[in-house]
């Protein structure tokens, strides 16, 4: 990662007067390469507050108690068949249509661990290290 930014950096500069084209594409290229690694990099964790389920990772989100109707762990051949709508190739972050269960925001890192979260408006499937005892710890409140 350092060594892309540095590229980007050299490429860049090659370009202070306006007369290299080609080293500001690459530079520009070079960094939104570094900003991909990072973002995809960045694995999700997960918070249970007051009265707030914070999903902090890519696609982030602030889900208040009350709105939550279901909270579960979902296998991955429960899912069937979706579509990725919105997000990052061959991960599980982004938005997806699954015939199964509908639209949903993902924000997984691990398709072993599950868990969907049902709200009013929304639903949300997140992969918590431990999902039974964050299942158990949200069940709780």
């Amino acid at each position: 990662m350092p060594g892309l930014l540095l590229g980007a950096a050299i490429l860049i500069s090659m370009d202070l007067d306006g007369k290299n084209e080609i080293a500001l594409v690459a530079g520009m290229a070079l960094l939104a390469t570094a900003a991909l690694i990072f973002f995809w990099r960045t694995k999700p964790y997960f918070e249970i507050a007051d009265d707030m389920l914070h999903i902090n990772g890519m696609f982030s989100a602030r889900i208040p108690f009350r709105s939550i109707t279901e909270i579960r762990r979902i296998p991955q051949n429960e899912l069937g068949k979706g579509t990725r709508l919105f997000g990052m190739s061959g991960s599980y972050y982004g938005l997806y249509n699954y015939k199964s269960i509908g639209y949903v925001v993902m924000n997984c890192s691990d398709a072993d661990k599950m868990v969907l979260i049902k709200t009013e408006h929304k639903q949300f499937i997140i992969s918590p290290d431990d999902p039974d005892a964050f299942i158990r710890q949200f069940s709780k409140r």
